[in-house]
């Protein structure tokens, strides 16, 4: 068989994998499956506050800043990633220090964040206003 086919035949049974019937003679219905790490980001995204009240830090699509609540000066950016539907991972960027870390936050509550740098430290992070819809 010439690979052509082979490969034609391949993507036939892949495309036929994520299709179902739609039932009384129409054509085919395609099924896409939700990615529930997309749903949970929703979550994560928006403005958090320290429990202090001293900073607040921003998740937007992966991109994490702090502003310092005093003076509105930036004091950290970096980015995060999902590991799962209830925890984050953190790589923060101080504009202070100058120094790299990182941190793991779970999503405790819709407006809770509890977090942990990399020396065992733990703190809170609160919504500050509504989450994102």
């Amino acid at each position: 068989m010439k690979s052509s086919v082979k490969l034609m035949l391949v993507v036939a049974s892949l495309a036929a994998g994520c299709q179902t019937g739609g039932g009384g003679g129409g054509g085919a219905v395609v099924v896409n499956k939700p990615d529930p790490l997309v749903a949970a980001a929703r979550r994560f995204d928006g403005n958090w506050q320290s429990a202090d009240g001293a900073a607040t830090s921003r998740f937007s699509g992966g991109i994490f800043t702090t502003t310092d609540t005093g003076s509105g000066n930036k004091v950290a950016d970096g980015s995060y990633v999902l590991t799962d539907e209830r925890n984050v991972q953190i790589t923060v960027k101080s504009l202070v220090r100058g120094t790299t870390s990182n941190v793991a936050c779970l999503l405790a509550s819709n407006d809770q964040l509890n977090c942990t740098n990399a020396s065992g430290a733990t703190f809170t992070l609160v919504r500050s206003g509504p989450a994102p819809a």
